[in-house]
């Protein structure tokens, strides 16, 4: 069995409580909103199937809806469209699963007489909805019948000559369901034992169909089947295509977590390069040796008795006493390296060799020993014979100096010995080589 559901353009949708309101609306011919009304009632059917178109021709059929509906049959030409996409869509087992209630109301109250007058209208949609009606009413044993006493068949078999081909199939399409629910009706009732239909009907003579009619009806029943093949393909390409793009969308995130993964291993490994590196540099560094602490030199302590000599004096004398110290005092006091004790640089070394004093008793040893007008005491240079302090500080740091020259002699004399001992040996060597050689050549 064949059937057809039209569908009208897109419209907002509307909820099936509104159904008795808009039938109330087309019974009304003079209301203004009567056309509004039959748009939202064609919007409404147009997008239901499956529950929810059943439960719209319920709602539909409880309103006295299919009466309504088939009256508007007689009406202008616009209405008469609408109409029968209406009749189309409710006898369609795809919107309705009990589309067979409605096909039975449209029965009795004499529709099948006024969707074949809509078959001869001028109009291409008008024969369109009423030949798509007619073929999903003649799934309907009782359609079935009433169609072959109508005389059907022959206005069918016309319209598989039309030039829409959307006609040719509707009508091929009634034809092929109203022949063959006949001939099952015969041959049910001609098996032995058969009971009564349950419809009631009686077997019903089959319409005679000449052969390009059938022909034109096994075109359908090919392009019919070609259709739902195609269909089935078409969902198993879609299927198809959409596990592949799944199965690609899952290969892409598996790749870019591979990548993630393969950058994350990198930084790492760098990360780990760079701490070893780190580990290494810091294993090569030179230990670090702790500061040497400062050793606090002995105290020097003054004798500041009656009888005791002037504080310079004991000051030289101690000087004396460690004259191999004196150049390093000396260096030592001469903090910014110039060559020469400034008075600042003087009170601050004094502490250093254990004398603890007066700052006045210090600049007045400075200015005793700096006899050039306070320009500083020289490091390494003797002070004029005029100065008596002055003069043995300069004995003493002459002392120191001649000291550090007579070790440095020493020293090289002895590096000289060494090399000459050196040389001696390498030249014992050389002789006593070239001997052995001579005494293998007289063997």
């Amino acid at each position: 069995m064949m059937g057809a559901t039209p569908q009208p353009p897109p419209r907002e949708a509307v909820p099936n409580a509104a159904v008795p309101i808009l039938l109330q609306l087309l019974d009304l011919p003079n209301n203004a909103n009567r056309e509004e009304a039959l748009d939202l009632l064609c919007e409404l059917v147009g997008g239901a199937w499956g529950a929810e178109g059943e439960a719209l021709g319920v709602a539909i059929r409880d309103a006295g809806g299919i009466s309504t509906i088939t009256n508007l049959l007689e009406t202008d030409e616009e209405m008469i469209q609408q109409a029968l996409f209406l009749i189309a869509n409710l006898a369609s087992d795809a919107v309705d699963a009990q589309s067979a209630l409605t096909k039975r109301q449209l029965l009795a109250i004499g529709a099948a007489p006024k969707l074949l007058t809509c078959l001869s209208s001028p109009e291409t949609e008008v024969i369109a909805y009423a030949a798509a009606a007619l073929q999903n009413c003649s799934t309907d044993p009782a359609w079935a019948a009433a169609l072959a006493d109508a005389n059907a068949i022959p206005i069918f078999e016309a319209l598989l000559g039309h030039s829409s081909p959307i006609i040719q199939r509707y009508a091929a399409g009634a034809v092929k369901n109203v022949v063959g629910v006949l001939r099952g009706l015969l041959g049910a009732a001609a098996k032995p034992g058969a009971q009564p239909s349950g419809s009631g009907l009686q077997p019903h003579a089959v319409p005679l169909v000449n052969e390009a009619t059938m022909h034109k009806v096994q075109e359908r029943a090919r392009e019919a089947a070609i259709e739902k093949l195609t269909r089935f393909y078409a969902v198993r390409r879609l299927q198809r295509a959409w596990r592949s793009s799944r199965m690609a969308r899952r290969r892409l995130m598996r790749e870019k977590a591979a990548k993630l993964e393969e950058e994350r291993r990198a930084l790492a490994l760098k990360a780990e390069e760079e701490r070893a590196a780190a580990v290494k540099v810091e294993a090569e560094r030179p230990p670090v040796q702790p500061p040497a602490h400062h050793v606090r030199p002995s105290k020097i302590d003054l004798d500041e008795g009656p009888d005791a000599p002037p504080i310079q004096q004991q000051i030289a004398a101690a000087l004396r006493r460690n004259a191999g110290k004196v150049l390093d005092l000396f260096r030592a006091w001469d903090a910014n390296g110039d060559g020469e004790v400034s008075k600042k640089e003087f009170r601050k070394a004094l502490p250093t060799i254990g004398l603890d004093v007066p700052v006045q008793e210090v600049d007045a040893l400075f200015d005793s020993w700096d006899q050039d007008g306070g320009k500083g005491v020289g490091m390494l240079t003797p002070k004029p014979a005029g100065a008596v302090l002055g003069s043995r500080l300069a004995d003493v740091v002459t002392l120191a100096l001649e000291k550090e020259r007579a070790e440095a002699e020493v020293r090289a004399q002895r590096a000289s010995a060494r090399a000459k001992a050196k040389a001696a040996s390498a030249v014992e060597m050389a002789i006593a080589a070239e001997a052995m050689d001579v005494a293998d050549g007289a063997y």
